[in-house]
């Protein structure tokens, strides 16, 4: 009994010796497995890109400037405007008894904060996400930095139909095309794409009764 009782107490102190090290505080254990990179954030691969944040804003700090005119004065005006999840919708009327046979409202935004140009001749397309339950086409315009050219109307456009639903329209860029009656004023989308200043959209349906159109995300890629 005493030889049985000595090798109890032998067993018990080796076994002593062999228990696991307890982990220091903040220690990981070492079967834990070493945190998984992050994935990269996705390439954006667009060269101009316009979101908008309010009614007269951009993203990156692009201005958005009211277009309204009419062949007599007081044959245009922008009823309301507003913002809302990204989208800046407008609403106007053309026709108030002046008789004038064309007019417009819309607005025009640059590309950048302070309306630098920017280059975007590597660009095949451009997508407009547009809207409007009141008209049939919007008109699309690429704009640049002469003021003249501007004022006259002359940079390329492209009339685009539209439906009641946010659609995305890609459209490429080489349809883009002055209007035919500009002239020497007249600016191509080849001559416009080094120093694009930004984009413009206008209705320009004369219809005598309040209109309304919607535009989200402009991107040229």
């Amino acid at each position: 009994m005493r030889y049985a009782a000595l090798v109890a107490v032998l067993l018990f102190t080796g076994c002593s010796h062999f228990r696991a090290k307890p982990a220091e505080a903040g220690e990981a254990p070492a079967a834990e497995q070493a945190e998984a990179p992050k994935a990269p954030e996705p390439k954006d691969d667009a060269v101009a890109r316009l979101e908008f944040v309010s009614t007269g804003a951009t993203k990156k700090g692009g201005n958005v400037n009211d277009t309204v005119y009419s062949e007599k004065p007081g044959d245009a005006k922008i009823l309301d405007k507003k913002h809302e999840d990204g989208v800046l919708t407008y609403t106007g009327q053309l026709g108030f008894g002046q008789g004038s046979a064309w007019a417009g409202f819309g607005f025009g935004v640059n590309f950048t904060g302070d309306a630098s140009p920017v280059d975007i001749t590597r660009a095949q397309t451009i997508t407009f996400r547009l809207a409007s339950a009141t008209t049939r086409s919007l008109r699309l315009r690429i704009t640049g930095p002469d003021k003249a050219i501007q004022n006259a109307g002359c940079y390329p456009v492209v009339m685009q139909p539209v439906t009641p639903d946010l659609t995305d329209y890609e459209i490429p860029l080489a349809k883009f095309a002055p209007e035919g009656w500009c002239g020497p004023n007249a600016r191509t989308i080849q001559q416009t794409a080094p120093q694009a200043q930004g984009v413009e959209v206008v209705d320009i349906a004369y219809q005598r009764a309040p209109s309304t159109f919607s535009v989200g995300m402009i991107v040229v890629k």
